[in-house]
C-alpha cells in the first residue's frame, strides 16, 4: 500500500462525502430532504443507528464533515502528520490508525453517557445524557495522531 495512495483517498473520501453533505442541505433547502436522511442515517454515528443496525457509521462518521471549517482543519491536521507516521507505521498503519481511532471516537461518543458521566455526576441527570446524540468527523483520530506522533517520537 503505497503513502500516496492512503493520504489521497483518505482526503478523497472525506472530500467526496462533504459534498454530498452539501448537495443534501442544498436540495433540503428546496423542499427535498430525502439526501439529507441519507447523509444523517449513514454518516452520523450513535445510538439510533446503532440500534437500527447501521454498524457502519461508527467507521463513515469518521470520514464526514457537514461544514468547511470542521473538514479544513481536520485534513490539515491530517494532512500534516500522516507523513510524519508513515516512516514510523507504514502506510497500512495511518490508515489502521485513522479508522481505529475514529472507530474509538465514534464508540467513545456513544457510550459515554451511559458510563462516563454516571461516574461523573453521580446519581444526578446529566444533561449530556441524551440518547439520541448523533457525531460526525475526524477530530477523534485527529488527537490520537498528534499523541501516536509524539509518543513514538519521544
Amino acid at each position: 500500500m503505497a503513502p500516496r495512495n492512503v493520504m489521497v483517498g483518505l482526503l478523497g473520501a472525506n472530500t467526496v462525502v462533504l459534498g454530498g453533505w452539501w448537495y443534501a442541505q442544498a436540495q433540503a433547502q428546496h423542499g427535498d430532504p430525502r439526501a439529507y436522511g441519507f447523509m444523517m442515517r449513514h454518516f452520523t454515528s450513535g445510538e439510533p443507528q446503532l440500534l437500527a443496525g447501521r454498524w457502519w457509521t461508527l467507521l463513515t462518521a469518521c470520514l464526514s464533515h457537514q461544514d468547511l471549517m470542521h473538514y479544513g482543519v481536520n485534513m490539515l491536521t491530517f494532512s500534516l502528520t500522516a507523513p510524519a507516521l508513515m516512516p514510523l507505521i507504514g502506510a497500512p498503519g495511518v490508515l489502521t490508525l485513522y479508522m481505529g481511532a475514529g472507530l474509538a471516537a465514534s464508540a467513545t461518543s456513544i457510550l459515554w453517557p451511559y458510563i462516563v458521566d454516571p461516574i461523573l455526576h453521580g446519581d444526578r441527570t446529566s444533561l449530556a445524557r441524551r440518547r439520541y446524540h448523533l457525531s460526525q468527523g475526524a477530530s477523534g483520530h485527529k488527537v490520537t495522531r498528534i499523541r501516536w506522533g509524539t509518543l513514538v517520537a519521544s
